[in-house]
């Protein structure tokens, strides 16, 4: 079915914005440009792209093949989404914040069933402020699929990790240094709290709450619709499998479809669970901010807007909000070769 499914995509060559839709948010130029940037990607490499505001959307969808480009209808494909997961897992925090499960403040020490030797708090896990490293250490030691580099971290290897060999890079706190093990910790602390599996908590608490019925963790369920992934060489290879550990940190799986019924709730300033998550929490540099989960760019435009990126295996994304001008946009592929943030930064900056 998959097979059948890609073939259609390649057949189905459609305009996914009608004529008389393309000049209200995305202009001809800036389709020019777009497939300037997909005529990089490996030939079956696609995007899936939506540019919306506060009451319309356009969709754009690019594949590319040996000798053109085709406009495809591909919003609803559903493609791994990768770090962007982090914004997903800092919303969950929020929802527990807001509903004084928590304080944002507290250590995570005592909600852990063992102990560690570093103190660190639930805000400072969620804006990469910890100190701890990207990855835990022994997880390099499990990888025998350098193409599924999650796959053998068990829950155990990762619990003894943190119960005796935990070594922060820096005082929790003091820098921003990014962190797929924060994350992980904050989704695996999240859980312990609740007693429920992480990835149920997300499904029940934010992709229900928004109707995203095409989103989740589980790359069964998705069979039929999920895209295959390119890597830097322009093969087809693996989906990467996340441990149950480091799912929080970018394991989830959706379309643009979906991701566009997240993005408009962030509108919603009567949301506080979302307006929450983008409110800065550590200053970087003088053009970056960070919320929870949330980067926050001060000099892309002439006030600032929120944005985050995602890469796996096999796929690419990135996504911006302008919360001022009510507009956001959303970009997915299935190539890791080409970035997709100067396209999405520029989009934001130059649509109407």
């Amino acid at each position: 079915m998959k097979l059948l499914f890609t073939l259609f995509l390649m057949l189905t060559v459609v305009k996914a914005i009608p004529q008389d839709k393309r000049d209200s948010l995305i202009k001809q130029t800036q389709i020019d440009q777009i497939k300037a940037l997909v005529e990089e990607f490996p030939v079956g490499a696609q995007l899936s792209m939506a540019v919306l505001n506060d009451t319309d959307v356009n969709y754009l969808g690019m594949l590319k093949q040996e000798d053109d480009i085709s406009f495809i209808s591909n919003e609803d494909s559903v493609f791994e989404i990768g770090s962007l997961t982090k914004i997903f897992t800092a919303t969950l925090l929020c929802n527990y914040l807001l509903n004084e499960k928590i304080e944002k403040t507290d250590k995570i020490n005592s909600f852990l069933p063992f102990k560690i030797k570093k103190k660190m708090t639930f805000e400072q896990l969620a804006n990469h402020t910890s100190g701890l490293q990207r990855l835990p250490a022994n997880l390099f030691e499990t990888v025998t699929d350098a193409g599924n580099p999650y796959a053998n971290y068990t829950e155990e290897m990762f619990e003894d990790y943190l119960e005796n060999h935990l070594d922060l890079k820096t005082k929790a706190g003091a820098k921003y240094s990014y962190s797929n093990l924060g994350f992980g910790l904050l989704g695996y602390v999240l859980s312990q709290i609740e007693k429920e599996d992480y990835k149920i908590l997300v499904d029940k608490y934010i992709l229900s709450k928004y109707n995203m019925s095409s989103s989740g963790f589980e790359l069964d369920k998705f069979k039929e619709m999920l895209v295959d992934p390119y890597d830097a060489n322009g093969a087809v290879c693996k989906n990467w499998d996340w441990s149950s550990t480091l799912c929080a940190a970018g394991g989830l799986k959706s379309t643009t479809h979906d991701l566009v019924k997240f993005v408009k709730a962030h509108f919603n300033a009567n949301n506080k669970e979302l307006r929450l998550g983008m409110a800065p929490t550590f200053v970087i540099d003088e053009k970056l901010d960070v919320g929870l989960g949330w980067h926050i760019l001060k000099k892309a435009t002439d006030h600032p807007v929120f944005w985050h990126n995602g890469m796996s295996g096999g796929y690419t994304s990135s996504m911006v909000i302008d919360l001022e001008r009510k507009m956001g946009v959303i970009i997915l592929s299935n190539q890791t070769t080409v970035s997709l943030d100067e396209l999405v930064i520029n989009l934001v900056k130059n649509s109407n």
